[in-house]
């Protein structure tokens, strides 16, 4: 299971969605971003970002906040 999460203007993050696979997180993070360009990540199992190098870009680098350090 892979959580979706989106960065607010003011740095904090929100749940979007649960995805089965990182294949279809790394989809929704895709179509999201063409309507709505955020900066997203992608949290494991165990509440782990997952690395996207190698992926399609999925927007601006975080700014020093951290989803994990906030669930």
């Amino acid at each position: 299971m892979y959580r979706v999460m989106v960065q607010l203007q003011d740095g904090e993050f929100l749940l979007v969605a649960h995805r089965d696979s990182l294949e279809g997180a790394t989809q929704l993070i895709e179509e999201l971003s063409t309507y709505w360009p955020r900066t997203y990540v992608v949290l494991d199992t165990s509440g782990n970002e997952v690395d996207f190098a190698g992926h399609a870009a999925i927007g601006p680098e975080p700014h020093g906040a951290s989803p994990v350090s906030q669930l």
